[in-house]
């Protein structure tokens, strides 16, 4: 990785890019924390899977809600503070879900919780895009996109393995409390230098009226939605339909959010070296792939061994959730560079509808039919994805 003058980066670059990989891992972990824990949530607050997947789908919902006025709020004020008051936002709702007694509490919490991490993308790719070339962009963005999966690991593993001795209640009031002192690191992050020129709703309009970038929000707001469908109920699939221990649940859970780290860093690394910072031509591989481990995935049954799951889930969560990092850095080069927040704010519109509106979907199939039928329309869901990038999308030279 270099610096913009050709340079090697500083120390201070490094603790930087520390910082913001940081965000995401204390920003994720409490919404992969509950899915590790999904059906003793379930008994505790006496709900469905469909009510199960609309607390996941309120915490995407309200990461849409923030997207446009947050971007704004960023390119307009800095990435600093606004980066500090998302991860403190978090903290807050995550401890009203560790409080909650019932379904419209969980609910509100995850609101709180999703408002919260729907703040971090836009500061941390504004701050990447400003800090980091073209040529290593890529790499650098897939770097502090592993705080999502590496967050999402942790959270998974806490959560399942300390449910059963101390309870819902006091592991998420601990992942509170860590939410928050992480909020300070916040601090470390270099004030705006320069303020966008055009009005708070022309740069607004400039963004949204961006055609090819609206194309290719659409195919990920799809893509997102067979994400969160998949991480949200691989460790609840385990235990119902597997058997699984809810230790092996979660690892479960955990493999595929270590797999995807590994392809948030590498998807954007094999742009930037094997195909001469091309994204178009990865982001078909990732789209071919994903949709295969999906369909693999239907074909489990209750009589399949447990080991052949945690097989599974490497390459599906390298496919179906390592992908992020490089569709962000297409989103900030797409983009005016003085509205950047903005563009990725228009982006998880996109991604937080699509995950809103997949998991209680996937939670209604599971309720009805099983997760069979399940499994099988997020396979489609993901090809569709794929075939909107191949046919309609053009990549920005």
């Amino acid at each position: 990785m270099f610096s913009p003058n050709g340079a090697k980066k500083s120390p201070h670059q490094s603790l930087l890019l520390v910082v913001l990989t940081g965000g995401h891992l204390f920003g994720n972990c409490t919404v992969i924390a509950i899915a590790a824990i999904a059906t003793d949530l379930k008994g505790e607050l006496n709900i469905g899977a469909e009510d199960y997947g609309w607390l996941i789908g309120v915490y995407m919902i309200a990461q849409g809600i923030m997207a446009i006025p947050g971007g704004l709020l960023i390119d307009y004020i800095g990435a600093r503070l606004v980066f500090i008051g998302s991860l403190c936002l978090a903290a807050v709702g995550t401890a009203v879900v560790a409080g909650a007694i019932d379904f419209w509490v969980a609910f509100l919490g995850m609101f709180l919780v999703g408002s919260g991490y729907g703040l971090v993308n836009p500061c941390t790719s504004k701050t990447v895009f400003e800090c980091f070339p073209s040529k290593g962009r890529a790499t650098a963005m897939g770097i502090k996109q592993t705080g999502v999966p590496i967050g999402g690991v942790l959270g998974a593993m806490v959560a399942g393995t300390f449910v059963t001795q101390y309870g819902r209640t006091d592991v998420l009031y601990g992942f509170a409390i860590i939410i928050f002192a992480a909020s300070l690191t916040g601090f470390l992050i270099p004030g705006q230098v320069k303020r966008p020129t055009t009005n708070i709703l022309l740069g607004m309009m400039v963004v949204l009226r961006d055609k090819n970038l609206q194309i290719f929000n659409t195919a990920i707001g799809i893509f997102q939605a067979s994400m969160y469908a998949m991480l949200s109920n691989i460790a609840a699939f385990a235990r119902e339909v597997l058997n699984a221990e809810p230790t092996w649940a979660s690892f479960c859970l955990s493999i595929a959010q270590a797999s995807s780290a590994t392809g948030r860093l590498g998807w954007g690394a094999l742009s930037d070296l094997m195909f001469a910072a091309r994204r178009k031509p990865v982001l078909l591989i990732i789209g071919i792939s994903g949709t295969l481990c999906l369909l693999t995935m239907a074909l489990f049954a209750s009589n399949w061994p447990f080991y052949l799951v945690l097989a599974l889930a490497v390459p599906t969560g390298l496919a179906t959730a390592g992908y992020v990092g490089l569709t962000q850095t297409i989103t900030v080069e797409s983009a005016d560079p003085s509205l950047t927040a903005t563009a990725v704010g228009s982006n998880r519109i996109f991604t937080s509808v699509g995950a809103g509106l997949g998991v209680p979907f996937f939670g209604s199939i599971v309720d009805d039919y099983g997760y069979t039928p399940a499994w099988t329309a997020t396979s489609l869901f993901f090809a569709i994805g794929t075939m909107v990038i191949a046919i309609a999308f053009k990549e920005n030279k």
